[in-house]
């Protein structure tokens, strides 16, 4: 992060920095082709997700199990999350690749993990000028591989894949290397924000998947979140070409004519589709969709209830 000399302009950047609310371009690297945001003191505020919460809390014996986690957690990983935990910024420079930067803002006791990691499996530590690195080798289901993390002042934590990585986000943070200027992985969310993708350079990726959609696609970027008791979903597409934009505008405003033949037999997700609206401007194609929170849950609720029906169904069979 760039900070100047002043003392003053110091503790403001450092204020500005710890605070995860909305996206910081400032703590994302300039080469970033991807990026991710969770906006956790947003999602507290969520009507949605309170609900969701409570739900998945008094229905689900997972969510009991998880709250009794929760309730032991400062002793095993150092905070509670319900009331730490601020914010996740992910982001990475290539595109398909199991690589990138995980940054956690969170009131943390720094101390207990810094003892609990260096327990794990192939611990090593490293500096990184005023930084202490730790290495170790994670092992879930799937496979192992390689973590390194680092703190980064008081609450704010940096995890990668790879040494270097989290280096470089050292140096990103500090002002040492440019962060975020990509307008579009930087511009600005709307007021509510709960979470955010965004990724660019779609067309030009090598990555495993061989769809030729993907080839006619620069930059895609999702934004959802609650303003008011308002829940919002806005899509945003930026294709190769006008032609293929006009296509994929046709295809969403389908899903839209859909949903309204829907609501005729359902007419408390009138609402759902009415909020929803498709431009098509150039190569660039929107969707919004806007509708209150409240009709946003129970529209969730009902598919939710549908899901375990259907399960149970299945587990009798």
């Amino acid at each position: 992060m760039r900070i100047g000399g002043l003392t003053a302009a110091i503790l403001l950047g450092l204020a500005t920095l710890v605070q995860a609310a909305p996206l910081n371009p400032e703590v994302v690297a300039g080469d970033a082709k991807w990026v991710a945001h969770l906006d956790v003191d947003a999602m507290r505020e969520s009507i949605v997700v309170q609900k969701a919460y409570q739900h998945f809390v008094e229905e689900s014996p997972i969510g009991r199990a998880a709250v009794t986690m929760l309730d032991v957690s400062p002793a095993l990983i150092g905070m509670d999350p319900r009331k730490n935990l601020h914010g996740i910024t992910l982001y990475g420079s290539r595109i398909g690749k199991h690589k990138g930067v995980l940054i956690v803002f969170a009131e943390a006791d720094q101390k207990l993990l810094t003892e609990s990691v260096k327990k794990a499996r192939g611990y090593k530590s490293s500096t990184h000028g005023s930084y202490e690195l730790h290495s170790w080798t994670h092992k879930d289901r799937r496979c192992e591989r390689p973590v390194t993390g680092a703190f980064y002042k008081d609450k704010v934590m940096v995890f990668s894949g790879s040494e270097a990585e989290v280096k470089a986000a050292l140096d990103v943070m500090d002002g040492k290397k440019p962060g975020l200027i990509c307008k579009v992985l930087a511009a600005e969310a709307p007021a509510g924000t709960t979470a955010l993708a965004r990724v660019v350079g779609i067309a030009e990726a090598e990555t495993p998947c061989k769809s030729k959609l993907a080839k006619e696609i620069e930059s895609v970027g999702v934004v959802t979140g609650e303003n008011e008791g308002q829940s919002f979903l806005r899509v945003k597409v930026v294709a190769e070409s006008a032609e293929v934009a006009k296509q994929m505008g046709r295809v969403a405003e389908g899903v839209r004519a859909l949903g309204i033949l829907h609501a005729i037999d359902h007419p408390k997700d009138k609402q759902l589709v009415e909020g929803m609206k498709v431009n098509i401007a150039g190569k660039t194609v929107t969707v919004d969709s806007i509708a209150p929170a409240e009709v946003v849950w129970r529209y969730i609720q009902i598919n939710i209830k549908q899901h375990e029906k259907k399960k149970c169904e299945r587990s009798k069979k």
